[in-house]
């Protein structure tokens, strides 16, 4: 008899981080976007202890006005203040061991506030996990100004195989992740996406959405959102825009083989704010190049194209086809996805993929599909 194992590990920290660490909320759920708060209220006061003395083998740094050592004790990581004869210790509240300090006025009172960038990591047979957050601490009047996790990245990988082959029949991995920058300077606060699952894949170096809070009483509230620029600004024919492609002088000898909208994700919002162009030159040179709509007439038709960014193909061989618009992802369909296929017989759906890449939506960039499975296109 055939037994099948199957491995399945399911994260649980980013759960338990909230509740044991007081995280004010889950800005992302397994690499799902959300609006940012309208605000980060402060917390209030730490759980103050007071102590005699400290013992030197828990000191692991220190800081200077106000002198104060920072102390890790049975996986816990506290700030020991001296004040006059006593010392002023409470919890850090971070969520991992390993840490960085910095100092910085934010609220223009008083000391400087501890900024504390900590890490946490494990992993084991099938998964891996790696979280990353920041606390800022008012060490005057010991208050938490703000606690937020920065990023989030986790992988979880299974088998199946047959125990009398010993063959692997089916394997698999999920992978889902948030990243956050944050800057801080004298009462204010910016927030800006910077990494974010898609396709079961980790895209990192988007230029998301920013916020910007400004600190008061009761805490950062949000002064204002911009969205960020999309597109490859390193490709030299990033921000051309044009009408017709003779408009662009590189691309001027170019003759135009098709084009297509990219359909939202969510096709009740109507976005319909992309579109991916194929071109080739006379010696069989192809180049595909990914657009944003713009300038458009009082109708809100006619527009003309902002050029992200483009992929150069090259010549394809004899067996090989470029396919766009009619691609799938695990038969759902997937418009922004690019494929060269070498077609053999003659199916509905041809799934020998060669080379996959994504016109990412996301970023504005065209970027490589490392994982092909899955894949497929349909015939013309």
């Amino acid at each position: 008899m055939t037994t099948k194992i199957k491995f399945f590990l399911f994260v649980f920290l980013i759960f338990f981080m909230s509740i044991a660490y007081g995280l004010d909320f889950d800005p992302i759920v397994l690499g799902e976007f959300k609006e940012l708060p309208d605000a980060f209220h402060i917390r209030g006061k730490a759980d103050i202890k007071y102590f005699e003395s400290i013992k030197s083998e828990n000191i692991v740094d220190s800081i200077e006005n106000p002198k104060a050592y920072i102390l890790r004790n049975d996986g816990i990581i506290a700030i020991a203040i001296k004040k006059e004869s006593k010392y002023i210790v409470f919890d850090l509240a971070l969520g991992g061991n390993d840490f960085s300090l910095e100092r910085k006025n934010i609220n223009n009172i008083g000391s400087d506030e501890l900024i504390v960038r900590w890490h946490f990591t494990t992993g084991g047979r099938g998964h891996t996990t790696s979280i990353s957050g920041i606390v800022v601490w008012d060490i005057d009047s010991y208050n938490c100004l703000l606690s937020f996790e920065t990023e989030h990245m986790y992988g979880n990988w299974w088998k199946e195989y047959d125990i009398e082959t010993e063959e692997i029949t089916v394997s698999g991995y999920e992978f889902t992740c948030f990243g956050y920058t944050i800057e801080l300077e004298k009462a204010q606060l910016t927030i800006q996406l910077t990494a974010q699952s898609y396709d079961n894949e980790c895209i990192e170096g988007i230029s998301g959405k920013k916020y910007f809070y400004k600190l008061t009483e009761s805490g950062f509230v949000l002064d204002r959102k911009e969205n960020a620029e999309l597109g490859n600004k390193e490709n030299p024919l990033y921000g051309k825009i044009y009408k017709k492609i003779t408009d662009i002088p590189e691309l001027k000898n170019w003759t135009t083989l098709g084009g297509g909208v990219i359909y939202p994700k969510e096709p009740e919002s109507y976005d319909f704010r992309f579109g991916i162009s194929n071109y080739k030159d006379d010696n069989g040179n192809m180049i595909f190049v990914f657009v944003e709509f713009v300038e458009h007439d009082k109708k809100g038709r006619n527009p003309k194209y902002k050029i992200l960014d483009t992929l150069n193909i090259g010549k394809l061989r004899n067996n090989e086809f470029a396919w766009y618009q009619q691609c799938r992802k695990n038969t759902i369909l997937d418009s922004e996805i690019i494929a060269i296929l070498a077609v053999g017989e003659c199916k509905n759906y041809e799934d020998n993929i060669v080379k996959a890449w994504r016109a990412n939506t996301k970023t504005g960039k065209i970027q490589a599909i490392e994982n092909l499975i899955g894949i497929d296109c349909a015939r013309e």
